[in-house]
């Protein structure tokens, strides 16, 4: 397993760009609502719980089999997010057509198990910066499966943000190289 380098002019720096992001959602708080920080503050937040995630694998995590790494998490989420249903949202129908479960088969073994899975063995052998790069790659996959299974409409606009996502992606993974 490779070792774990943080440099801390880059660390900094990531930080000094958060801090600014927030001060600027701040700023714009003052509006109706004031719900712009909160929002920035889980943006900024969901990326970097992410890439602690993956820096903690990455250390700590050998030997430790993906489907081990997968199974615990996704089963705890699962009990507290069904207790939060059965508390929150009693009376409501609860639709289990052939759809419906179709959904959520497809979602929690392909879209989760599955694909978390193969995230975390390719984590043990390649560097989490590389890797980290697959996450943008993820909406033009569901666009993809959209226009090809529920046939969802595909724009030229679309198309181009894909293929523009996808030079990005491919620039950024030649420069690590």
């Amino acid at each position: 397993m490779p070792s774990i380098c943080v440099r801390r002019s880059r660390t900094r720096g990531c930080c000094r760009d958060c801090i600014r992001e927030l001060r600027a959602a701040g700023a714009r708080s003052a509006g109706p609502g004031g719900r712009a920080f909160l929002a920035a503050v889980l943006m900024l937040g969901s990326p970097l719980t992410a890439a602690v995630s993956n820096v903690l694998v990455k250390k700590w995590g050998e030997g430790i089999h993906p489907i081990n790494l997968v199974a615990v998490p996704m089963l705890a989420t699962g009990a507290v997010m069904g207790a939060l249903a059965w508390l929150t949202e009693r009376g409501r129908l609860v639709r289990l057509d052939a759809e419906a479960v179709g959904a959520l088969l497809y979602l929690s073994i392909l879209g989760s198990a599955f694909t978390f899975t193969v995230y975390y063995w390719l984590l043990e052998r390649v560097a989490a910066t590389r890797l980290s790069v697959i996450t943008l790659v993820m909406p033009i996959v569901a666009v993809a499966t959209g226009t090809l299974f529920l046939g969802e409409p595909l724009s030229i606009v679309t198309v181009t943000g894909s293929v523009l996502i996808l030079l990005g992606v491919g620039m950024t993974l030649r420069a690590r190289a």
